[in-house]
C-alpha cells in the first residue's frame, strides 16, 4: 500500500490532479487479487466509501499533509 501513496503524491505533485482523479488511477491499475476484491467482493457503496476515506486522528479530526495544502 506504501506504493499507492508514493504514485498518489507523483500524481498531485507532478500532474496537478485532484484525489477523486488520482483515485480512478489508481483503482484502474488494479490486478490479480486486489482486483478480484475490489470488483467482486465489494458493494458500490463500499467502492465509493473507500474512495473518499479521510484519515483520522486519536482526537476524530482529519489529518492533513500541511505540504499539500
Amino acid at each position: 500500500m506504501a506504493h499507492m501513496s508514493i504514485i498518489g503524491i507523483a500524481y498531485l505533485n507532478n500532474h496537478n490532479l485532484d484525489h477523486p482523479e488520482i483515485v480512478e488511477l489508481l483503482v484502474t491499475g488494479f490486478s490479480g487479487t486486489l482486483r478480484g476484491w475490489w470488483d467482486s467482493y465489494l458493494t458500490e457503496d463500499s467502492r465509493e466509501s473507500i474512495k473518499s476515506v479521510v484519515k483520522k486522528n486519536d482526537e476524530v479530526l482529519p489529518i492533513f499533509n500541511e505540504s499539500i495544502g
